[in-house]
């Protein structure tokens, strides 16, 4: 079968490269006819001939053979048998100067010989000799490497002997290599310029770089230059999958894989409003670090539809997309509900309401109602406040898309009024009540009472002789089964009113550890706040027959105590712990002390004069008399501080209300004579406060009804109760 043949052509072309042979088979044409197919060359040097040929391409062939004659002899004898059909040259060497040979050649092919070449001569020369020499870049060359940014080198060819170089011809070893040569004689001193090129388009992007061979015949000998081409990766990057992140009103945000390409260059994200995206479309954010895999693309319109692609980019410009995403924007979100008269049940108009850390808020209609449009989904905080009204604080959580019922309902403002006006008080100090009674103790010194008033007829009702177990003022005071607890530091005893609805009462004392602060840990128990003589707290449980049955001490709590029935630890229980202030003029201490038996922990605040403590739905509010930092220092259930209330005002003393129309509240009386005439309602939810000037001077102690609808409060010389 014939074949189309590849070959090296001769000097004398303009462009030395591989071409297409025309396939002329030597079986049928005679050396004689004109169109040898061998096109057999010999090239004389010293002591050699060179002999080449063309590759021929044809079926069954064995092998090549070489006859050799010497003059004009036309007895030729074989030279030699070629059995490697891809060989396209041999060196006759040892042969003698001035002496000329003759060749030719056949093939055999099948066991058949096919018809001889045409003759060819050539005689080494004695004497002068050429002296090839290859460079490049004006160093010596036998390798040709072509980084990423070359298609082309130029060979120098260069005669250093003494004799004409003859250039025969030059054998490419892979079709993407060309070359470009015009001399086939160079004359000894002389060189010509080679320029071999490369053919990337030609080559598929590989890591290894690929390996070709330069062949250049001559009489001075066939040097092999090696060419190396370096491919790069011309594929796109990897494209990112994109996903859809967040949908607001007017934004979506997006997000998408990174790209891990080593010549990573950037992304770009683009928009449609409708299915067809490419890059064409608008490009809303582009950019360069591969972990800017984030965007949120703003200023849409709500209720329309989006779609997305985004583009990865390479160093060479080349980009890849992802898939395409379908984004629609919301509908409006909404936060609704009622603002209400906690006390009387009817609307509230023009309530203030507002989202705690927004701009957005509304004011309610004349029905209560209001509606606050587009707030941001989450967990919110919001704020109902109108000035006739004390402000209450709420959260709710606000869904990425929906409608939110949220109902706020508002305490009137409290009004003041006296109780016990017939009797004249000197020294009041704590009140503890209950739904119907007022319980307090005048500190008149060396008589103090305790006394017991109506909240209804606002008339003293008992009053019970304490001057046999105190004799300097009693501190703190609760109310626990109907009996009156009093702590007395002084005395350093715990005093049991038995009766306090009834002037002949009993009195019992416990002596302890010097006692200030008293509270109720369960129907059956009383926690105590004590000062130990070394300034170690002590937090004591003890029963209702006043027998102390278990004692926690809180090492160094307040060092260089001195008694006092102004300053001193106060206490406040909350589920399985006591939470006590240690009432430092000088450095206020906090503890929170287990109550089975677990360790203690104490903080330092850096303020002195921590006056009160009160827990409230997972929050610990400490109040404090100095005048220059927050009167309340709100801390959570670890006693971690996480805020602080600022009223302008000396905080004195504490309550909080859990339940009823008052629920949620503390209560926080002022101290001093520029504060000592107003209660405070804190809303812990609220950054604000309102404030109730109680009539009299100097208000001390407060405390809430258990049902909540009701405030009372202790001032020097009367007792107040607040209510709507």
């Amino acid at each position: 079968m014939k074949r189309h043949l590849r070959v090296g052509i001769g000097i004398a072309a303009l462009a030395l490269c591989c071409v297409e042979y025309d396939g002329r088979n030597p079986f049928d044409l005679a050396a004689s006819s004109g169109q040898d197919p061998f096109g057999l060359r010999a090239i004389a040097d010293t002591t050699s001939v060179r002999l080449s040929w063309n590759r021929l391409d044809l079926d069954g062939v064995e092998k090549y053979v070489l006859y050799r004659g010497a003059g004009d002899s036309t007895a030729l004898v074989v030279l030699a048998e070629v059995s490697d059909v891809k060989q396209t040259a041999y060196e006759d060497s040892g042969l003698s100067a001035d002496t000329t040979y003759c060749y030719r050649m056949l093939l055999v092919a099948d066991g058949e010989e096919s018809n001889p070449s045409a003759l060819v001569r050539a005689t080494p020369l004695a004497g002068p000799a050429p002296r090839l020499v290859l460079t490049c870049g004006g160093l010596r060359a036998d390798t040709l490497d072509y980084d990423t940014g070359q298609s082309a080198l130029t060979l120098t060819i260069t005669d250093s002997g003494d004799a004409d170089l003859v250039v025969d011809s030059m054998v490419v070893s892979h079709g993407w290599i060309t070359l470009s040569f015009t001399r086939d004689t160079i004359a000894p001193g002389a060189s010509a310029a080679l320029v071999v090129s490369v053919l990337r388009d030609s080559l598929v992007p590989r890591t290894e770089p690929y390996s070709g061979t330069l062949t250049i015949i001559t009489n001075a000998g066939s040097p092999t230059v090696v060419t190396l081409v370096t491919v790069p990766d011309r594929t796109p990057p990897h494209p990112s999958i994109l996903q859809l992140g967040g949908v607001q009103p007017t934004s979506v945000t997006l997000w998408w894989t990174h790209c891990t390409d080593a010549d990573f260059a950037g992304y770009r994200l683009v928009r449609s409003i409708d299915s067809i995206v490419n890059k064409g479309d608008p490009t809303v954010y582009t950019g360069t670090a591969p972990g800017d895999t984030v965007h949120t693309d703003s200023s849409l319109v709500s209720l329309q539809s989006y779609w997305y692609r985004v583009y990865t980019i390479d160093s060479d410009s080349l980009m890849d997309s992802s898939n395409a995403v379908k984004a629609t924007t919301v509908a409006a979100r909404e936060l609704s509900g009622k603002v209400t008269d906690a006390r009387l049940g009817g609307d509230v108009d023009g309530a203030t309401v507002r989202i705690a850390g927004d701009d957005t808020s509304c004011v309610s209609g004349t029905d209560g109602a209001y509606r606050i449009l587009n707030p941001d989904s989450g967990l919110a905080q919001v704020e109902f406040w109108k000035g006739s009204y004390l402000g209450r604080g709420d959260t709710v959580r606000i869904p990425p898309t929906g409608t939110v019922q949220r109902n706020g309902a508002l305490v009137p403002w409290p009004l003041v009024g006296s109780i016990g006006s017939g009797t004249t008080f000197t020294d009041l100090n704590d009140v503890c009540a209950d739904n119907q009674y007022v319980y307090t103790v005048d500190r008149n010194s060396p008589t103090p009472r305790a006394v017991t008033l109506s909240i209804s007829s606002g008339n003293v009702v008992a009053q019970s002789d304490l001057s046999a177990q105190v004799t300097d003022p009693p501190a703190d005071m609760c109310l626990l089964g109907g009996r009156l607890y009093v702590a007395c530091p002084s005395e350093a005893k715990v005093v049991r009113v038995d009766e306090p609805l009834w002037s002949g009462s009993t009195i019992k004392g416990l002596t302890c550890r010097t006692p200030y602060g008293i509270s109720v840990l369960d129907s059956a128990t009383l926690l105590v706040a004590a000062i130990g003589d070394s300034g170690d707290g002590w937090v004591l449980m003890v029963d209702s027959s006043l027998s102390v049955t278990r004692a926690f001490q809180v090492a160094s709590f307040m060092p260089s105590f001195a008694p006092s029935a102004t300053l001193g630890p106060r206490i406040h229980a909350a589920g399985a712990y006591a939470y006590m202030t240690n009432g430092s003029p000088t450095v206020g201490k906090v503890a929170r002390v287990a109550l089975s038996g677990g360790a203690s922990r104490v903080v330092t605040t850096n303020l002195p004069s921590l006056s009160d403590i009160a827990a409230l739905d997972g929050r610990v509010y400490v109040s404090c008399k100095d005048g220059a930092a927050d009167s309340v220092l709100v801390f959570d259930t670890e006693l971690n501080r996480v805020g602080g209330i600022y009223t302008g005002c000396p905080g004195s003393s504490l309550a909080a209300c859990a339940s009823g129309l008052y629920a949620g509240y503390v209560a926080m009386t002022g101290s001093g004579p520029t504060y000592g005439t107003t209660v405070h309602f804190l809303c812990p939810l609220l950054p604000l406060t309102a404030g109730a000037v109680v009539p009299g001077y100097q208000v001390a102690g407060c405390c809430f009804t258990p049902d909540g609808s009701r405030l009372a409060v202790a001032g020097f010389t009367q007792v107040a109760v607040l209510a709507p």
